[in-house]
């Protein structure tokens, strides 16, 4: 059936003057095309109960190369739900005019539809820009950073921005003893003061003492750092001087310094070869547990040396009326007995004179029988002899193990 969309000369319509018709509906098992303009109206429908759809027709006219009229029909879609009367926002809603609802992109929003399809995304922000929130409620991009650099706040009143710092973290204040410093411009300056020098490479900033002089004694000066004293002579002391820095100076007399300590475990010889210089004259030993390993009555004793102990002398020594093999320290009287003590070597390095030696001070004990003291003076009959080494053995040569401390005794 067919009824013009004003239709004043349709069979079937509403009654009135120049009353508004209905649109007229065909059925067909196919959809229209150009050529369906028989018995239609601009607004009639077509239905093709074979798909099923729904065509409406939105113009009939001819054009200067047709020969006659040419429709132009257009689907209607609905959706599976039906048509949009609503679309709810965070706030307020929208409703369609005309059929049309608008969907409008604002600040950094925009919309982009095709088909049937509507794209919402993000405009306007800057490739590779790090986006923080903006008075208005949407973006910023921030300035690009540079390689290494670090985005650091700037606190809730500004955009945060990028700076330059160390890459194992922002350095935003170094304590020291006293107060504190801060960066500028991302840097913070570590500067030696008195006797004190900075060297920095890479990540890493090294501290050290500088301005000492090699070997010298370090003292604290009146600016509260450091300074050297003066080197002393080989045997000299440092000495104090009231309100004054102390000083390299002679010894007084008596004094001991102690040279090497050895331990001899069950062994024939003990050389000490270090530290008899014309420094000291004079020398003590100091014995401790020294026993050996015979039964017979054996005595300690010290040979000397004039070639750093390339050999050593066993001849030319003299203890009271008998000639000895070295200088006597003491005897142990048996096998079990042990001896402690101390024995002196006199002119040993002078190259004047005789070496003597003299052992007043030793204790020697016999398990389960007595303890008795020892004494002992000896001298090598040979003058002028200058002595630079000196071994402990037995006078028979058998084994022996004890304690021994050499001092040097200033004079």
């Amino acid at each position: 059936m067919s009824n013009a969309w004003g239709g004043t000369t349709a069979t079937l319509g509403y009654r009135g003057t120049q009353a508004n018709q209905p649109p007229n509906y065909t059925f067909s098992k196919r959809d229209p095309n150009q050529f369906d303009t028989k018995n239609v109206s601009v607004g009639d429908f077509w239905m093709n109960q074979t798909t099923p759809s729904l065509w409406v027709l939105l113009k009939l006219a001819g054009t200067m190369n047709s020969e006659g009229m040419l429709a132009t029909w257009s689907e209607v879609i609905m959706g599976a739900n039906g048509t949009i009367d609503q679309i709810n926002g965070d706030t307020g809603s929208a409703f369609p005019v005309a059929g049309i609802i608008d969907i409008i992109g604002s600040t950094y929003i925009e919309t982009i539809a095709s088909g049937n399809t509507l794209a919402i995304g993000i405009q306007g922000t800057t490739q590779h820009a790090i986006q923080v929130g903006a008075a208005a409620g949407s973006l910023n991009s921030l300035p690009l950073g540079t390689t290494g650099q670090i985005l650091k706040s700037n606190g809730a009143g500004a955009d945060p921005s990028w700076e330059n710092e160390s890459a194992s973290g922002a350095v935003t204040q170094v304590n020291t003893d006293s107060g504190n410093v801060t960066p500028t411009a991302g840097v913070i300056e570590i500067i030696g003061g008195h006797s004190i020098s900075t060297e920095g490479a890479g990540d890493v900033v090294a501290v050290s003492v500088s301005g000492t002089t090699n070997h010298c004694v370090q003292i604290g000066n009146a600016l509260g750092a450091i300074s050297s004293v003066a080197n002393g002579t080989t045997g000299q002391v440092l000495t104090a001087q009231t309100g004054a820095d102390p000083i390299w100076a002679a010894a007084g007399g008596g004094a001991f310094v102690l040279i090497q300590s050895q331990t001899a475990v069950t062994q024939a010889a003990l050389n000490f070869t270090t530290g008899i210089t014309p420094t000291y004259h004079s020398y003590e030993i100091v014995m401790d547990s020294v026993s050996d390993a015979t039964s017979s009555n054996n005595f300690v004793q010290v040979q000397l040396s004039t070639n750093a102990g390339v050999s050593y002398i066993n001849t030319g020594y003299r203890t009271g009326g008998s000639v000895t093999t070295g200088l006597r320290l003491f005897a142990l009287t048996d096998g079990g007995s042990i001896g402690s003590g101390t024995s002196n070597l006199y002119n040993v390095t002078s190259g004047v004179g005789y070496v003597t030696c003299v052992s007043s001070d030793i204790v020697v004990i016999e398990p389960g029988a007595s303890a008795f003291n020892s004494a002992e003076f000896s001298s090598y009959e040979t003058a002028a002899t200058t002595v630079n080494a000196f071994r402990i053995v037995m006078d028979d040569g058998s084994v022996f193990s004890g304690n021994f401390s050499l001092y040097g005794i200033t004079h």
